[in-house]
């Protein structure tokens, strides 16, 4: 699902260890709120639905949103909503991985019903992103990125061979102002999509509209092997060369996955008592084990063109249970071995 044209910032970023190590969003539920777009758009790869019905044109910047976090999460459920309180009240009840908003309102500093379910997700740890605003707000934040429940993304891009904030990367110099009133975490614009009206073409997707959603998904992979939170965004996240003051002083760089852990194999060991031919004499040494306290079931397996029933008293991921088990068959004058299953 990645373009070519990300591959360098993909892997600079992490998201293609992630991929290798078979992390892929799997099992993950990401909130999106942007404009309508067609969900069923082959390019988006489907898994993406649309709980509240709209009915408004679709248009560009919900598909390349879409884009964006479908590169990152191949795997993972997108749930798309167009109104602010529609995709909060889902989240409340579904709880995803992160909500994520490439938009900036002012409507909703005063609406109560906002605030009310902003603190309610912020208490439910769902990590709540937005855009912190483009070049015509460089003076301020827009809300919600000046809540303390939201977490304002800013963008960074290769100006001239070096990392820097995108012109359009709005934060406050204030600093007099909260941490919450400010940027707290940058990532790439400028990710390459395929055009809205023309799949065969592709361009990249400039502005915060671009870096928040990467950020976001970029959080629920973190969250395949770690809890995500404020402090870990800041650990995982790398100073800015031309702004490094700033970031010292408030915590907020270019966040970067860690390494993925290492994926160790399910390892089970199972205590068998017998293994049979004929299914009949299996089920017969079950019922000796029922009588004398034991709970068994039956595995079958082909072995050299054979098929064999193993009666299985007991599955354990600790050997010295499995090894407590046996000593407890034999007392009961029962030979039985542990046979090792990875899973």
């Amino acid at each position: 699902m990645i373009l070519e044209q990300n591959q360098e910032i993909f892997e600079r970023q992490g998201v293609s260890a992630y991929h290798r190590a078979g992390l892929k969003g799997q099992g993950k539920k990401i909130a999106m709120i942007d404009s309508n777009y067609n969900i069923h758009d082959p390019v988006l790869g489907g898994n993406v639905f649309r709980p509240v019905p709209d009915s408004r044109p679709w248009r560009f910047h919900g598909h390349y949103t879409c884009q964006v976090i479908r590169q990152v999460l191949p795997e993972a459920e997108i749930y798309t909503f167009n109104r602010w309180n529609d995709a909060l009240r889902w989240a409340i009840n579904n709880e995803p991985d992160a909500v994520t908003a490439s938009r900036s309102s002012n409507v909703v500093r005063l609406d109560p019903e906002f605030q009310r379910l902003s603190g309610a997700l912020h208490e439910k740890g769902v990590p709540l992103f937005t855009s912190a605003g483009n070049e015509e707000e460089s003076w301020m934040l827009m809300p919600p990125a000046r809540l303390k429940e939201w977490i304002a993304v800013g963008a960074v891009a290769y100006i001239r061979g070096r990392l820097r904030l995108a012109d359009y990367s709005s934060f406050t110099r204030d600093v007099q102002e909260e941490i919450w009133e400010m940027v707290e975490v940058v990532n790439f614009t400028n990710i390459y999509i395929r055009t809205f009206s023309d799949p065969e073409r592709i361009h990249y997707y400039p502005g915060t509209s671009c870096s928040c959603p990467m950020q976001a998904a970029m959080s629920v992979l973190f969250s395949h092997q770690r809890d995500f939170s404020r402090e870990k965004m800041y650990k995982y996240s790398i100073p800015l060369e031309d702004n490094l003051e700033f970031c010292r002083t408030y915590g907020f760089g270019l966040f970067q996955l860690p390494e993925p852990k290492e994926i160790k194999p399910d390892i089970f060991y199972r205590v068998v008592t017998g293994s049979f031919t004929d299914r009949a004499l299996a089920t017969y040494r079950m019922q000796e084990l029922s009588r004398a306290g034991f709970k068994s079931f039956l595995l079958a397996f082909e072995h050299e063109a054979r098929l064999f029933f193993r009666v299985v008293t007991g599955s354990f991921q600790v050997r010295e249970n499995a090894e407590n088990r046996v000593a407890e068959l034999d007392e009961k004058g029962f030979s039985s071995f542990i046979a090792i299953y990875e899973r």
